[in-house]
């Protein structure tokens, strides 16, 4: 068998270290053993390599179904995480939306509340009514008044068992009774479709002597037993008119809400002197 004049050099090379090798072990010299030391660092990086290589040819003791069940439980705890995150998103969310109805709360301690969100906006409704994601279920009737933070905006006029419909404050079937402290006087709120476009409403049934203002903030009254007392409404937009169909006088009002843009309300579905007219 014939060797190549270059592996005849790398063998004499390795006999060589190997001599020196057992030379500085038996003799101690320090110098020797460094330079053998540093000969052989080329080597054991080789092997080195050449050992994390035979381990990534050889095949793992794990088979296919044992990675799937690995698999699987990274991702079921994968989904748990993912539920805490929201199931914490959506209480955070809530607790805020509660703490910015905390001041109807303090005013009147009988309200009781149900959160909604608006799923649904009918674009032929021409009072810009919309539905809810709560209903019966949820412990919401019909005529329950609909708020959010700034105030009244409608009532339920509609209840499934998971969703609701809505008719607004802009509509003409609204008949909310309304009540001014500053001028210690009351009146109707009535839609009118011309005035909805507009984000306005209008109070009507005034007295004969009424001298509403511009800037008038008006609140519900109680008196029908439909609404609570108390609830912001909107404010005085104009000086009195007179509609020029029947000459009834009325005042343009703006809602304190932008109807329009409703994306989250409470029904208020419980309150003191529900169902009960006062005279």
């Amino acid at each position: 068998m014939f060797i190549s004049r270059a592996t005849k050099i790398i063998i004499s090379i390795l006999i060589c270290v190997v001599c020196l090798g057992f030379v500085g072990f038996y003799t101690e010299n320090n110098y020797l053993t460094d330079f053998v030391s540093l000969s052989l660092s080329p080597l054991q990086k080789l092997g080195t390599t050449f050992s994390d290589n035979i381990k990534s040819v050889i095949p793992s003791s794990k088979t296919d179904e044992d990675y799937q069940k690995i698999i699987k439980t990274q991702q079921e705890e994968l989904q748990k995480m993912r539920s805490i995150v929201i199931d914490y998103e959506t209480l955070k969310q809530q607790n805020e939306q509660y703490e910015k109805y905390y001041e109807f709360k303090k005013q009147n301690e009988s309200l009781k509340f149900v959160l909604a969100s608006v799923i649904g906006k009918d674009p032929d409704e021409n009072f810009y009514g919309f539905s809810i994601d709560k209903g019966s279920l949820s412990g919401i009737c019909v005529n329950d008044p609909v708020i959010t933070p700034n105030g009244l905006v409608g009532w339920i006029y509609s209840v499934r068992p998971m969703s609701s419909l809505v008719k607004t404050i802009l509509s003409q079937d609204s008949k909310v009774s309304v009540f001014c402290k500053e001028k210690n006087e009351s009146g109707i709120i009535i839609g009118d479709v011309k005035l909805a476009d507009e984000n306005l409403t209008a109070i009507t049934f005034l007295n004969t002597k009424s001298n509403f203002s511009e800037g008038d903030m008006l609140i519900t009254s109680g008196l029908s037993g439909l609404f609570p007392r108390d609830l912001p409404v909107g404010r005085i937009k104009s000086a009195i008119e007179s509609d020029q169909k029947d000459g009834v006088p009325f005042c343009k009002v703006e809602p304190f809400e932008d109807i329009k843009n409703i994306t989250d309300v409470s029904v208020v579905n419980d309150f003191e002197n529900k169902g009960k007219i006062k005279k």
